[in-house]
């Protein structure tokens, strides 16, 4: 197991909810469905990485509801911290 599937693993077990754990080189990458899980990991990051930003966006949803020229989305927000 590599160093960044041991820390994804850590961090999918730390209990705070999550729809994306993503760590690749020195880089982490959450995406939260709401806002307080979002700052909830902002602040366990905090702890963990030197820099740590955040951001909302949005996501295609898995089953289209829409149109082809109107995609389905679904709110997001997306954390990221370097180590």
């Amino acid at each position: 197991m590599t160093t960044q599937e041991q820390m994804q693993s850590k961090l999918a077990q730390c209990g705070i909810p999550a729809k994306e754990i993503k760590c690749y080189g020195s880089q982490i990458m959450i995406t939260a469905m709401s806002l307080m899980a979002a700052q909830r990991w902002a602040g366990l990051l905090a702890q963990l990485c030197t820099k740590v930003r955040s951001g909302e966006s949005w996501d295609d949803c898995k089953v289209n509801k829409n149109t082809v020229l109107c995609p389905s989305k679904v709110r997001v927000w997306r954390i990221w911290g370097t180590i």
